[in-house]
Order: C-alpha cells, then structure tokens, then sequence
C-alpha cells in the first residue's frame, strides 16, 4: 500500500508536463525517407499499455515527431507494435517498440 502511497502523487506530477515528457518518455529515429523507429515508455499507473487516452498520447507525440522531421506528410501507417515489460525499482515499467511507414 505505501508503494502507490509513494507512486501516484509522483506519476501525477510527471503527467502535467507533456512535451518535457515527450523528450523523456519517447524515442524517434527516421529510418529512410519512408521509414521510422519510435519507443515509448509505459507504466500501470500513469500511462498504460493498453490505455486508449494513453496511446493516443504517444500518437500526439509520434505525430510532433514526424512534422519536426519533415516525414510522412501524407500520413503513415503503424506495421508492428511490441511491447517489453521491464522491472523498475518500485513499479512494472514496459518500452512500446514501433516500427511505420509513410502512406
């Protein structure tokens, strides 16, 4: 009980920066012209993997990405999506892996 006692006011300050976050929370590499690379970071508490409002954060995010790198004007589309659950010290933390193309 103390360990979301601890977690929850710490996850909600953290939630309040969004692009402060985008930088520490996610990863982008343009692979090609057509191509890219994006991680994100997951948790049970703030960010869920499977989190409709948290994926459409990542999606916020990805797409900032994709503008500031001049990629995918015309859109793109996601072609695999894996998650890898990691431990951190007081919580299950996970890296989403995506890889997309440009349509």
């Amino acid at each position: 009980m103390m360990r979301w006692s601890i977690l929850v006011p710490i996850a909600l300050t953290v939630a309040g920066c969004t692009s402060a976050n985008q930088h520490y929370l996610t990863e982008f590499e343009p692979l090609s012209d057509s191509e890219f690379r994006y991680e994100a970071k997951a948790d049970n508490i703030v960010r869920p993997v499977d989190d409709p409002s948290a994926e459409a954060q990542r999606m916020e995010w990805l797409n900032r990405y994709l503008a500031s790198s001049q990629l995918c004007p015309n859109g793109y589309t996601i072609t695999s999506r894996k998650v890898v659950q990691t431990q951190d010290l007081m919580a299950d933390t996970f890296t989403i892996y995506y890889r997309g193309g440009c349509t």
